[in-house]
């Protein structure tokens, strides 16, 4: 392993525990958000939405 990398390795976090939740709006459309502790030991949030988009075959003629 390349000695920045160790270094690196040494002093950031290897444990991130989370805690989230996710809410199911329809079958396709959810949201989501939590926090975190990242990897320099400082809470990080997030919010996110999210959709299943269906594609369509189309049929050459």
């Amino acid at each position: 392993m390349h000695p920045l990398k160790a270094a690196a390795r040494r002093h950031l976090n290897q444990v991130n525990p989370e805690l989230g939740l996710e809410y199911p709006l329809s079958h396709d459309i959810g949201l989501a958000a939590g926090f975190y502790r990242n990897s320099l030991e400082r809470i990080s949030a997030y919010a996110l939405g999210e959709a299943a988009i269906a594609a369509r075959a189309v049929a050459a003629m």
